[in-house]
């Protein structure tokens, strides 16, 4: 609009030198003599690149004024016209000011660097589109590069990987349709899901970067996590915080599928959803996922159909350190809520035992401290990617659009990229199980931590 007022103080600066030369521009058809020969003029001084500054805003309003008392309404709406294609015809620096976000000027403002933006707010504009910094959306990219090579068997060029990634990301970001995505980066929806598909296949890999990214932790990095939960628990060796989340499906599953067993509350509250499944370290990293269950499952469900619940039981993870406490050996275990079983491995609150002590549940309170680090990394990880708050994929696709979510978190996570202010998930899964498989050996581990944390703050039971 400025641009605009100011091409309209240039068209009464040039009534005005016609009126001292005793031309008269009163009439409609002179006037659109008059202003066809500024129209021209000022187009080709345009192109030789001879207009450089606009007149003064200072001459906006009279030059406003006596264009509203000397002229009727059509010729009005010539000139503002008239100052559009002035505009548009003038050097591309002014064009720029013209562009609406939308088509392939997103994408254009983003990487050419273009527009009006500075560079700290091209770096907002990165994060908000895509959840990262430029020099991190660089990195990703060469990350994904080796697995995204032109397919020679490719009908249409396909999209520049930079292009691609970006247009994921800002899916994935924004939880918007492909006919959105498609609009606001100048491609097809067919293109926008073609190019989700297959990014989000890479991350969900575990031949590709799933692996990489997500890794149950040994040895040092181990210790390290055992220590960062020692502080904000007090109680030793304590690994990792599990639990499970629902995230809900925009569109009811086909009977194919068997709807009910992805259904999860009553009445108007139900809704549709495939659980996720997540393990995480006091740095709110994922050490590893899982998305195979319906979200009418349960938490203990989940977790014995995935792959972790064998590598757990066979020791191919958290195997040592081994701790002794009351006599007992004590491996590496993770903190659950009620809803998982009671194990050696996974230990919970004492308030699934009936006759809870006031010592019991000041201990619980200290494992709740432990846990609620997997509850705030669900939370980072829907604020930061939108489209988990209401999958618009097809079920096929749903887990690994979810795992390839957690790829991301994590990759943002460690690479320091700036969390969400908004940290919580209000789709917990709560499904509790028709029964509990608690384990002997799960009940002396969960009493000798109890008693030894009595013993270290030196509480009476």
């Amino acid at each position: 609009m400025c641009v605009v007022l100011q091409r309209l103080s240039c068209v009464q600066e040039y009534i005005g030198h016609g009126r001292s030369c005793g031309l008269e521009v009163g009439s409609g058809m002179e006037l659109s003599k008059f202003l066809l020969l500024f129209t021209t003029t000022n187009m080709f001084l345009a192109s030789k690149g001879e207009i450089q500054t606009m007149a003064d805003p200072m001459l906006i309003d009279s030059a406003l004024t006596d264009l509203l008392s000397d002229m009727p309404w059509a010729p009005i709406f010539f000139i503002i016209c008239t100052a559009v294609l002035a505009t548009m015809t003038s050097s591309p620096q002014h064009q720029d000011e013209w562009l609406i976000p939308g088509q392939s000027t997103l994408w254009r403002r983003l990487n050419k660097r273009v527009g009006v933006l500075n560079p700290m707010m091209q770096e907002k504009q990165w994060i908000k589109h895509c959840r990262m910094s430029y020099p991190a959306f660089v990195y990703l990219v060469e990350e994904l590069r080796p697995y995204m090579l032109p397919n020679a068997q490719m009908v249409r060029e396909p999209v520049e990987l930079e292009l691609a990634v970006a247009i994921v990301l800002n899916r994935l970001a924004s939880g918007a349709s492909p006919a959105v995505i498609g609009n606001l980066w100048g491609v097809g929806t067919a293109t926008v899901v073609k190019y989700t598909k297959l990014v989000t296949s890479i991350f969900a890999s575990c031949e590709k970067l799933y692996s990489k990214y997500i890794v149950a932790p040994t040895g040092e990095r181990l210790e390290r996590i055992s220590k960062k939960f020692f502080q904000v628990t007090g109680i030793p060796n304590v690994a990792g915080a599990i639990d499970g989340t629902h995230i809900v499906l925009q569109k009811k599953p086909d009977r194919a599928t068997c709807p009910a067993d992805f259904c999860s509350g009553e009445g108007k509250d139900a809704f549709y959803s495939v659980l996720l499944q997540g393990v995480c370290d006091a740095d709110k990293v994922f050490w590893d996922v899982c998305c195979v269950a319906p979200g009418g499952s349960n938490d203990s469900e989940h977790l014995k159909s995935s792959s972790l619940w064998t590598r757990l039981w066979e020791k191919e993870v958290l195997r040592e350190p081994v701790i002794s406490l009351q006599g007992v050996s004590i491996r590496p275990y993770l903190v659950g809520d009620k809803n998982y079983p009671l194990l050696p491995f996974l230990i919970n609150p004492f308030d699934t035992a009936p006759a809870e002590t006031q010592a019991e549940s000041l201990f619980d309170a200290q494992l709740q401290k432990g846990h609620a680090s997997i509850v705030t990394t669900f939370g980072i990880l829907k604020n930061r990617w939108n489209i988990l708050k209401n999958l618009n994929v097809d079920l096929k696709s749903a887990p690994q659009t979810i795992v390839a979510c957690c790829v991301l978190h994590n990759f943002c996570q460690l690479s320091n990229q700036s969390e969400p202010k908004i940290q919580v998930d209000d789709a917990l899964n709560h499904n509790v199980p028709d029964h509990y498989s608690d384990d002997v050996g799960g009940e002396e581990t969960r009493q000798a931590l109890f008693l030894n944390w009595l013993t270290q703050h030196q509480i009476l039971i």
